[in-house]
């Protein structure tokens, strides 16, 4: 398997004319449809980030420009688009049937055009979609949702939310075996009416021996999330003095993240049991943590089957998403049916070593899991200064496009 290490430059989705040669054909076959509904290739279909600042006819520059010519001159002077199937001949229109073709610029297909454009929009849209998607090889991370702002779940819809602090999720033993009552603080949006939206888990860092739900970076970014048109949900967990600094493999080190995962897992099923109350999809829940909290987010994602005994047993704790901001999964294996996962890690992290990312991956990978590692080449732990902005987009892209959000309540 591919070392997952790629150079972040090679990785930008400006360089996407020089994908493999399928690609290519893949485009011409594109573009060369849409011409042949009368749809306008020079219409651009994503505007929302520099890397994705490209249009059908930049496209279709990029493929001259790698001497793949995929447009040639008609005989009567117009476009012919080289195409297995589709190609435009005098007399003989592509599905066969015998008659003279309206080439693109005739008043036929202008006519034409005019009568498709409206009717097909929305199919059109969902082809570039697709297309895009597989352009960038489904790196989902970097393939923004495509829709006219603003988008909920992709833009900020909501100015304003709302914070409802100190809710119990759940109780559970220390290791001293004194009883914790388990908290959390859930975010909504100001003014929704959305009654079934998607939601979070937020799990702050600290190596297991402290930090707290009210953490500024994990507000900061729920509150983000919540503007977004999630519902959020930053817990706090079940924390021991010695912590796990250096050697995860210690017996009480296991037993701290073990009892992180349980609490965690007991939040999920808090939301899921309490999802009418706060306006909630049972079926799109999503954990994300940083350090302490994304090896928590990571091990809830692939350990469903040891729910723990932190609260609310009836219902599942499955998850369909883990983010992980400089953490690794440390228990349990990866099967199949487990969540997918997005591990954002600095290579040159000494506190959650940047191989333990890559061993997670791998074990993903190996699982036939859909899983993500992007590599931020020199960074240290939990780089947000550097990679706040990237983190962010990558986790909304990822999130919109693992919970299928576009068939999510809007």
């Amino acid at each position: 398997m591919s070392d997952p290490r790629t150079d972040r430059g090679a990785e930008s989705a400006s360089l996407i004319g020089v994908k493999a040669s399928a690609e290519m054909a893949r485009l011409r076959t594109v573009i060369a449809t849409l011409v042949r509904m009368g749809i306008d290739v020079d219409e651009p279909f994503e505007r929302r980030h520099e890397d994705f600042d490209i249009s059908l006819e930049r496209i279709r520059r990029l493929l001259v420009q790698i001497g793949d010519q995929s447009v040639n001159r008609a005989p009567d002077g117009g476009a012919q688009h080289h195409v297995p199937g589709l190609t435009h001949t005098a007399g003989l229109v592509p599905d066969g049937r015998k008659g003279p073709y309206p080439w693109p610029g005739s008043r036929r297909r202008r006519r034409a055009g005019r009568r498709v454009g409206k009717r097909m929009r929305r199919w059109v849209l969902l082809l570039v979609a697709v297309m895009a998607v597989g352009l960038v090889g489904c790196d989902k991370p970097r393939v923004i949702p495509i829709g006219d702002a603003p988008l909920r779940y992709r833009d900020e819809v909501f100015s304003q939310t709302e914070t409802t602090k100190n809710i119990q999720y759940g109780s559970a033993l220390d290791q001293f075996g004194v009883t914790q009552t388990l908290l959390l603080d859930v975010l909504t949006p100001t003014g929704d009416t959305v009654t079934a939206r998607p939601a979070i888990v937020w799990v702050h860092g600290g190596s297991f021996k402290s930090g707290d739900k009210s953490a500024t970076q994990i507000v900061n970014e729920a509150t983000k999330f919540a503007k977004l048109g999630y519902v959020g949900a930053s817990i706090n967990y079940r924390l021991y003095p010695s912590g796990c600094t250096t050697n995860y493999q210690l017996a009480t080190c296991v037993q701290e993240m073990t009892d992180a995962q349980h609490d965690a897992q007991a939040a999920v099923r808090f939301l899921r049991a309490n999802a009418a109350t706060y306006g909630i999809d049972p079926a799109r829940i999503a954990i994300k943590g940083v350090s302490a909290g994304a090896i928590t987010a990571l091990n809830v994602g692939f350990n469903p089957d040891d729910p723990g005994n932190s609260g609310n047993p009836e219902f599942p704790s499955t998850v369909r998403a883990a983010v992980s901001i400089s953490g690794a999964k440390k228990l349990g294996t990866a099967d199949a049916g487990d969540a997918s996962s997005l591990l954002l890690h600095g290579t040159a992290d000494t506190v959650v070593p940047y191989q333990w990312a890559v061993d997670t991956y791998n074990e993903a990978t190996a699982a036939q899991l859909t899983t993500y590692l992007t590599s931020f080449d020199g960074a240290g732990h939990a780089p947000y200064s550097d990679y706040g902005t990237e983190m962010f987009e990558q986790t909304r892209n990822f999130l919109y496009w693992e919970m299928d959000l576009p068939a999510a309540a809007h």
